[in-house]
């Protein structure tokens, strides 16, 4: 996403190469719109190199629920957004962290 104001705040990928995963954080800050009112719009993934999601969380789809937090291939229906980008990145590597040690 380039122009239009965006600029990228976040733009990491983090492997593991124990468990043959990988994380990718993408948090860009937006104009504030209907779509994105909080003037953010983020990604964080997680998931194997065969390209199986195993933990999610974006709001890459304001014309659905908007915020969603993806569980395997499973979308998370009580999850409630926090207010932050930052809670959501907290919560995020929280839970890798967990995926990896377990």
């Amino acid at each position: 996403m380039v122009g239009n104001g965006a600029k990228r705040i976040i733009g990491q990928t983090i492997d593991y190469p124990e468990s043959d995963r990988f994380a990718h954080i993408s948090v860009w800050s937006v104009p504030g719109s209907e779509a994105y009112p909080e003037g953010i719009k983020y990604s964080m993934h997680y998931g194997n190199k065969p390209g199986d999601t195993i933990l999610g969380y974006d709001n890459a789809h304001p014309e659905t629920k908007g915020h969603e937090r993806h569980d395997g291939g499973d979308i998370d229906g009580d999850y409630e957004y926090p207010g932050s980008y930052v809670e959501v990145l907290q919560r995020f590597r929280r839970e890798v962290n967990e995926y990896e040690q377990d």
